[in-house]
């Protein structure tokens, strides 16, 4: 007679890992019509990508028409984040655009929203949200560093950003007398 074979059951894994949501709200007003800032924010050129955020050094594109719902461009940054796919999601010409963000090597991925105000004097509030989720990130990478820094860092690179954009439209067309 043969013996049962054994049963039961293993574990296997690595270091522990725990997805990590980033949320960010950001604005600036400009001295111009919504028109002419979503001239820039909408153009996926890497010329005027490069404008107002000079960390990119690559913008391919994958699929669709510049600035049209459903283009699909790939992102290179000078920085160790990993290239990344932007899709067009949804655009409303001079008030939202949506992108749907995919680092290549999985490692991000959210949605991003820069939407629109016109204010009564012509100016324009232009408002950024960012939902971004990094999956499995190993318990070792989250020790030492905190809520509190990330968010001072984000902060920064976003208002580094928009003080950029706002001089780029603010220089490219003069205020109407």
């Amino acid at each position: 007679m043969h013996a049962p074979p054994e049963t039961g059951s293993t574990s296997v894994h690595d270091d522990l890992a725990a997805s990590v949501f980033w949320s960010s709200r950001a604005e600036v007003v400009i001295d111009r019509p919504p028109t002419e800032v979503w001239a820039v924010i909408n153009d996926q050129d890497l010329e005027t990508v490069r404008l107002w955020n000079p960390t990119v050094i690559r913008v391919d594109r994958l699929s669709g028409d510049n600035g049209q719902e459903n283009e699909l461009v790939l992102v290179t940054k000078d920085t160790d984040q990993s290239p990344f796919t932007m899709r067009t999601v949804r655009s409303v010409p001079n008030h939202q655009r949506v992108l749907r963000i995919d680092a290549t090597d999985r490692s991000f991925c959210g949605f991003v929203d820069h939407s629109l105000y016109e204010l009564e004097d012509g100016r324009t509030r232009v408002v950024y949200n960012g939902y971004l989720e990094y999956p499995s990130v190993p318990s070792g990478e989250l020790e030492g560093r905190t809520g509190a820094e990330a968010a001072r860092e984000s902060m920064e690179y976003l208002n580094h950003g928009f003080g950029l954009l706002k001089q780029v439209v603010e220089a490219r067309v003069p205020a109407a007398a």
